[in-house]
């Protein structure tokens, strides 16, 4: 059995490919969290990732807290990158 990323995620997500007047125009999209989610990649069983925050059109932006690669980082974002105060 082939192993998938599966990416989850507590709350909205927004994406700009979908259109509502004619969803069959473009069936496949992307949907980007947005507002203050939760959101947890797992890989089989593993996790490999998980952010809890503030996201902005699928990025990290403001107050949150990533763990990746058993690395923690926890304090403010902006446009994807960890800038601690």
């Amino acid at each position: 059995m082939r192993k998938l990323l599966l990416i989850t995620t507590r709350g909205s997500v927004i994406s700009s490919e979908c259109n509502v007047n004619n969803p069959e125009e473009y069936p496949y999209h992307a949907p980007y969290p947005q507002g203050n989610e939760k959101i947890t990649c797992t890989y089989g069983d593993e996790v490999v990732e998980s952010c809890g925050g503030d996201f902005d059109g699928g990025q990290y932006s403001g107050k949150g807290r990533l763990v990746r690669k058993g690395g923690v980082f926890e304090d403010t974002f902006s446009e994807n990158f960890f800038v601690s105060e």
